[in-house]
This record gives C-alpha cells, structure tokens and sequence, in this order.
C-alpha cells in the first residue's frame, strides 16, 4: 500500500476534478503490476496495474488507495475489470466519498466473490486527496492559508509594502502550488496595494479562478487582475452593489457576485465557500491580507496553513501582521499542530492543521 500511495502521490494536482489515485498487484510475493491515474479521462490505477500484470493477476492480490468505481463516467466501471481479470484479493485503504462510488465499488466485489478489505493506512490514504474528501462531504473547498512573513510575524511594512518579503525559490514554490489548486483568494486591499496577478508557475494553465473579496467594487478597473480577465476567470465577490461599476467589470470579463446582503461586516466567507463549491472548486488558497486571514480563522473555515518565514527582522510597531483580533478566548489563542517543518533556500516552510478536540471539532 506505501508502494500504491508513492504512486498516487505523483499524480496529485493533476487529475481534477478526480482524485490522486495509486494501484499495486501483487502475486505471492512478487510485484507484477503498477499504475496510478495520470489524469482526468485517462485510465484509472486499477486499469493501468492489471493491464501490467496481464494474465499473472488471476489469483493476486490488489492494493489501491481509493475505493474502486462502480460506475460509467468518462472511464468503465473498474470493479468489472477487477473481477475480469481474476483478483483473489483486494485492499482498499479508503472508502469514496463521492456519493456515486461510496460503498458501491466494496460492495459489488464482495457480491461478485473478492475478499475485499478497507482501512490499511486510510489516513494516509485520505490525506493525499484532503481537498477531494472535503468537497465531497461537505460542498465546500479546502482552505489552505499562504502567508509569507518575517522572523517577527510582520507582512508587510508601515507603508503596506509586502513584496519579495520571502526569497525567490519560495515564490517560486507559492507558484506550484498555485498550479494545483482551482482557485486563489485575496482581499481587494492587496489588489489595490500590490496590483497581483495570480498566476501560477510558468506555464502552467490552471483550471482556477483568480477570487477578490470586495464588499464594496473598490477593485481598479486598471488592475491587473480585470485586464486580464477575459484570459483567465476572475471572480469578485461583493455586499455593497454599485451598478455602474459592477457592470464596467463585467465589460472586461469579471464574473461578479452578489454575497447576501449589505452589510458593514464584509463579505460572508461561508457564502464565498458555498458558491466556490458550486463551482466545484477543491483547493483554495488564501493569499491574504489581514483581514481576509482574519475572517477565514475567525469563522473557523481554515483546514491547512502553509507559514513562509524569511530571516529578517521588520520591527515597528506600525508594520503589519498576518492577524488582527480573532476574538480567541484563551492565551493560547487558536491551536494548530505542526505537520511539516523544512527549508527552502533561506527560508523556513511551516506546515499546520486545525487541533481537533475529543469532541471532533476545532480547539481554540
């Protein structure tokens, strides 16, 4: 199973909407087949690793990441294939969520005479397609917080300057991972302030929107973000409507929409989730500022949190931190757990989840 989780593990980024999936057969101790699913409409891992096995996979045994379909999409179904080809034995290490497929595939192959058995390193399993399982149970994307910041927690300085605060091989990782998700969000005062374009690394197209949190259509109709619009979706999310406006961003390509009602809170984030999981978006980035960060951790919507941390001291009491009052009853603030510590270039990469209580849920 670690082999078929290395496996699908390539994949990962690649093949949306479907998730990153990673097969092995093995006859007696012997591997005869591998795969994984490359990429949405290709052949899933279970095909890829029986059609390497060939006729050794009468009797073997299966290992796969993911519960097999059992189902006709752009692919046939794969639990016929596995019952095809003769499997004695398959290990699934986690169920589907995706309500055409959950239990479905187990099911039919028991019926069809397969030992099936479920669970062998399903956290693992579960943690490579986070953002799919997230969408699929509960209709919103995974959020995951890029913040980029100094030694002493600043963002940017006094005068709201936070460009090139992290060094060159990190941006260029921020860019990878833009690659991989389906949208990217900011606050329009980082729009207005540093005119971003969002885009993701060199040649990589993106199958995601580029979103603004904008209650009151400030964004410049001269930013780089609307004028390139048309090229690359671009959605504004708003509470305080100004028709003319609103209607001048829609004229170079700007998909606006309407959060709820009025109000001098700010967009809704939860309705910002809600329509981005329409849209069938898994993984969103937030790229900030303060307030968006804020927001995010204040509603309780944040699910990773990706920390670059340059070697450099800001100091001022006026300079910028990624956080404003997130209203945490405790000293201790909202609690996260350490997943990943490591080193790119000059800087420090921290990666954070959620604390989860006994009870299930998150722990301020």
């Amino acid at each position: 199973m670690a082999e078929a989780l290395r496996l699908a593990s390539r994949a990962c980024g690649r093949t949306y909407p479907n998730p990153a999936v990673g097969a092995v057969v093995v006859r007696g101790r012997c591997v005869v087949g591998r795969g994984y699913h490359r990429r949405c409409g290709a052949p899933h891992a279970e095909i890829v690793a029986l059609g390497e096995a060939g006729p050794r996979a009468r009797g073997a045994e299966l290992f796969v990441t993911l519960e097999p379909c059992n189902h006709y999409g752009r692919t046939p179904p794969c639990t016929e294939a596995i019952v095809a080809a003769g499997i004695g034995r398959v290990h699934v290490a986690a169920i589907d969520p995706n309500p055409l497929v959950r239990g479905r595939g187990v099911r039919f192959l028991r019926k069809a005479g397969v030992d099936v058995r479920v669970g062998l390193q399903g956290d693992a399993a579960r943690k490579l397609n986070e953002s799919y399982f997230k969408l699929m149970r509960t209709g919103r994307p995974f959020v995951t917080l890029k913040i980029a910041e100094t030694v002493d927690g600043k963002i940017a300085d006094a005068d709201g300057d936070s460009k090139w605060i992290t060094s060159p091989a990190s941006r260029a990782l921020v860019k990878a991972m833009r690659r991989r998700c389906q949208a990217i969000l900011v606050g329009v005062g980082t729009v207005m302030r540093d005119d971003p374009t969002l885009l993701p690394a060199r040649g990589g197209q993106g199958p995601y929107a580029r979103c603004v949190l904008d209650s009151g259509l400030r964004i410049p109709p001269d930013s780089r973000l609307v004028r390139t619009a048309a090229r690359r979706k671009t959605i504004v999310y708003f509470n305080h409507d100004r028709k003319k406006k609103r209607q001048l961003l829609e004229k170079y390509g700007v998909t606006c929409v309407k959060i709820g009602p009025a109000t001098a809170r700010g967009v809704a984030v939860d309705g910002v989730l809600d329509d981005l999981g329409r849209r069938g978006v898994q993984d969103l980035i937030v790229e900030g500022g303060a307030h968006v960060f804020t927001s995010f951790v204040r509603g309780g919507h944040v699910d990773k949190v990706v920390v670059f941390i340059a070697p450099g001291i800001m100091g001022g009491t006026r300079s910028l931190s990624p956080f404003l009052d997130i209203g945490a009853k405790s000293p201790e603030g909202v609690r996260f757990r350490v997943d990943d510590v490591s080193t790119v270039s000059r800087d420090v990469v921290i990666t954070l989840y959620p604390r989860v209580t006994r009870e299930g849920t998150r722990g301020r």
